[in-house]
C-alpha cells in the first residue's frame, strides 16, 4: 500500500527493458508484427541497447545516492528495485559486505530468451553501488531468488554466476 503522501514514480529498470525490447522490435527487419520471440532480434542488439540504458539509469541512481554510506546505498537500490517489481531486499552484514535479494524477476520472460540481460543487470548494480557484485542465486537457474553478494571497497568486476 502506498503512502497517501507519496508520489507515483515511474519504474526505472522494468520500463527500460520494455523500451529496449520495443526499440529492438521496431528496428527489426521482420515484416508485419515482430515479437520478442522474433529470431532477428539478437542478443547483441538488446545487450548494447540495455548497456546504454542502464548507464543512464546508473547515473540517475548514483546522483540520488550520492553521499550515502554503503549500507544506505544498498538499501536505496533495493527500494528502487522493489519499485521496479523485483521485490528486492537488502541485508547488510557490515560496512563492507551486504546482500541484495530479488524475489521476483520483472523481466523474466525476456531474460529467458536473452540471459545477457542478467549480466547487464549485474554490471548495472556494480555501477550504481560502486562495489563488487557477485551473483550467488539465479531465478533462471531455478533458484527462488536472484541473490547478489555486494562487497564495498573491493574493485568492481563483471558479476559471476556461482550457481
Amino acid at each position: 500500500m502506498r503512502n497517501p503522501g507519496s508520489t507515483l514514480r515511474r519504474p526505472i529498470v522494468g520500463l527500460a527493458v520494455a523500451v529496449l525490447v520495443g526499440s529492438a522490435l521496431a528496428a527489426s527487419p521482420a515484416a508485419a508484427a515482430p515479437s520478442a520471440s522474433d529470431p532477428s532480434i539478437g542478443p547483441s542488439v538488446l545487450a548494447s541497447k540495455l548497456e546504454e540504458q542502464f548507464g543512464t539509469l546508473a547515473g540517475k541512481l548514483r546522483a540520488e545516492t550520492a553521499g550515502m554510506g554503503p549500507a544506505d546505498r544498498l538499501q536505496a537500490v533495493a527500494h528502487a528495485m522493489t519499485a521496479e517489481g523485483y521485490m528486492a531486499e537488502a541485508e547488510v552484514a557490515d560496512a563492507t559486505f551486504g546482500t541484495l535479494i530479488e524475489h521476483n524477476c520483472a523481466i523474466q520472460a525476456v531474460a529467458e530468451r536473452f540471459p545477457e540481460l542478467c549480466a547487464a543487470e549485474a554490471r548495472f548494480l556494480e555501477a550504481v553501488l560502486g562495489a563488487s557484485v557477485e551473483r550467488r542465486g539465479y531465478i533462471l537457474a531455478g533458484c527462488g531468488a536472484c541473490e547478489y553478494h555486494v562487497r564495498f571497497g573491493a574493485p568492481a568486476r563483471a558479476a559471476e554466476e556461482s550457481v
